[in-house]
């Protein structure tokens, strides 16, 4: 397996991983009734989502310039990250919005 794509799979795992934590942190913050502490979390996992969404742009450029990637299931793993911290974020500002207005 290519050490690039070993490195980059690892990369995204541990990222996509800390964007999924901090939304996580920012519902439960939410619901102990912090909704500005909640939304600045909700900013620091969308700043690690950036940093994904970089790292797999990148990886598309390379293709789309005709570099052979050596995709694995190690690969196919870290995607799973990305997009279940994508979703992870997008219910958390639900979830956030909803404490908001329970609160009020």
């Amino acid at each position: 397996m290519n050490e690039e794509i070993i490195n980059v799979s690892m990369e995204l795992i541990a990222t996509s991983g800390n964007a999924k934590s901090l939304a996580l942190s920012a519902i439960n913050i939410a619901k102990n009734g912090n909704i500005k502490e909640a939304l600045k979390m909700i900013l620091e996992a969308k700043v690690e989502l950036n940093k994904v969404h970089n790292i797999h742009g990148d990886l598309i450029a390379k293709e789309a310039s005709g570099k052979k990637l050596d995709i694995s299931l190690l690969f196919i793993h870290s995607q799973d990250h990305l997009t279940s911290a994508i979703i992870i974020i997008d219910l958390a500002e639900h979830f956030i919005d909803l404490y908001n207005k329970l609160n009020f």
